[in-house]
This record gives C-alpha cells, sequence and structure tokens, in this order.
C-alpha cells in the first residue's frame, strides 16, 4: 500500500490549513450597514457602533440569529453607544460567542436568561459604561457561565453590595473582576466566597469605600492585584489583608491615608 512520506503528510496538512475557508460574515445588508465584520480563521469579528445611527439595537441581535448557522464562532461581538437600555431574556441562544462588549450603552436591567446558551463558550463579558444600579448576579449565577475569565462592570450606578443575595456564584473559571467606577460603599463577607480560589485581580478603585472591606477580602488564595484607589479609606488596620498569600500589588492611591499599624509594614512595599 503506497504511503505519503512523512514531510510530504505534514505540507499536505499545512496546505490544507491555508485553504481552509475562514468564518464567513453574514450577508444581511442591515447588519452591514450597521457593523464591521471581519473573517478569521478563529472566528467572526463584529463591531457595531451606534454613534450618529438611529436604529433598533436588537434588531442587531435577531439578525444574528437568524444566521446563526452561516455565523459558526463569534470570536468578538460588541454592539456600543446605542439606546439599548433592556438586555431581554435568550437574547443569544444558538449563537457561540467569545467575547461580548456592550460598553457604552443605556443599559439598566438583565434578565436572568439573557446569556442562555453561551454557559460554555463566554471568555468575556464588559458590561462597563451603562446605568445599572446592581450586579446582574441572577443571569449571572442562573447560566453557570463555566467558561468566563474576565466580567467588567465599570462605570455603572452599582451601590452597596451587602445583601444576602448578592453573590458571586456560577463563575468557576473566574479570573479578573473590574468593579471600579461605581457608587459602592459597602460590601458583604460572603460577596466573593465562590471566586476567592481562582481570582488574579480584582479592581475595587473609584468607589466610596470608607475601609478596606477585609471580611469580604480575607482568604483569597490566587490573587495578585487588589485596587482599592480612589476612595475614601483612611488608615490600615492590622489584619485587613491577612491570609491573601500570593498577593504582590496593592493599589491605595489616591486615599486619605492617615495611619498604618505596625503589622502591616511589612506589606509596604507591595503598596503603590
Amino acid at each position: 500500500m503506497f504511503q505519503l512520506p512523512s514531510e510530504s503528510l505534514i505540507a499536505a496538512c499545512f496546505l490544507l490549513v491555508l485553504i481552509a475557508p475562514c468564518q464567513p460574515c453574514p450577508t444581511n445588508r442591515t447588519l452591514n450597514n450597521l457593523c464591521k465584520c471581519e473573517d478569521s480563521f478563529s472566528g467572526v469579528i463584529l463591531i457595531c457602533d451606534g454613534a450618529g445611527k438611529n436604529f433598533d439595537p436588537l434588531q442587531i441581535f435577531k439578525i444574528l440569529s437568524d444566521n446563526k448557522l452561516q455565523l459558526g464562532i463569534i470570536q468578538q461581538l460588541s454592539v456600543q453607544n446605542t439606546s439599548l437600555k433592556i438586555l431581554p431574556g435568550r437574547l443569544f441562544d444558538g449563537l457561540y460567542v467569545k467575547k461580548l462588549d456592550l460598553s457604552n450603552n443605556l443599559l439598566e436591567n438583565v434578565s436572568s436568561t439573557a446569556f442562555d446558551g453561551l454557559e460554555n463558550v463566554l471568555q468575556i463579558l464588559i458590561l462597563a459604561n451603562n446605568s445599572l444600579s446592581d450586579v446582574p448576579f441572577e443571569a449571572l449565577s442562573k447560566n453557570n457561565l463555566q467558561s468566563l475569565i474576565q466580567l467588567d462592570l465599570s462605570g455603572n450606578k452599582i451601590r452597596d453590595l451587602d445583601s444576602d443575595d448578592q453573590e458571586f456564584t456560577g463563575l468557576p473559571r473566574l479570573t479578573d473582576l473590574n468593579l471600579s467606577n461605581n457608587k459602592i460603599c459597602k460590601m458583604k463577607r460572603d460577596l466573593f466566597t465562590n471566586v476567592k480560589d481562582t481570582l488574579l485581580t480584582l479592581n475595587l478603585g473609584n468607589n466610596c469605600l470608607d475601609e478596606v472591606p477585609a471580611s469580604a477580602l480575607r482568604g483569597f488564595r490566587q490573587l495578585l492585584a487588589l485596587h482599592v484607589h480612589n476612595n475614601l479609606i483612611e488608615e490600615l488596620g492590622p489584619l485587613q489583608f491577612m491570609n491573601m498569600p500570593t498577593l504582590n500589588l496593592i493599589n491605595l492611591a489616591k486615599n486619605r491615608i492617615k495611619s498604618i499599624h505596625p503589622r502591616i509594614e511589612y506589606l509596604l512595599p507591595l503598596i503603590s
């Protein structure tokens, strides 16, 4: 039986990769007028910017759903600068979106079933610079976003996170959480319990914390960087950074710190 030499086999495989078709951009004229689409071997990249345009942003999601068999993997879907206020349920059902950027809209409410269908594919979720008054805990936990590694909720109107039903759950791979530029003054002890084994970076900057939320922070096993800059913190107590063995950056810039307890002076090299 004739066999190709190994070198020829490798070359043939390489050629197949080169001529393999890219993921196709949808041919819908309306969508093409609203969005820029880029084909790539890893999936479609769709950038939809509503600045200066008058359209219903939900129309974009409907067109994508209608073309889901053609689309395949959506490496990035960005819908920004639109009048989007509500993220309804099952909006992405049947789509395979790895990075979802809905920043710079008017979002006030996220349905508990908004991310249905994205449980095993969504890796990056950006909801920055909207009008959310609370973290969409129900949508995050109900969908059990197994692949999510980055969550950005910065620049919203999120207030104190100290209620019994406020807790980050269903995010077993989360490594980067951004809650900066909100109106968070208090945090409950169990807020981060379920992400303390995975989180590497936590950003709480530009809020209204008047002390380091020690009870909520204590016990992070993998945390490398903690940002609590631009808050109202006046003193650093003796037990505020306990049980965080991997921490190598504490950003406390632009607070009102007047005193540092001697027992945490060993952390000074980590503080910026």
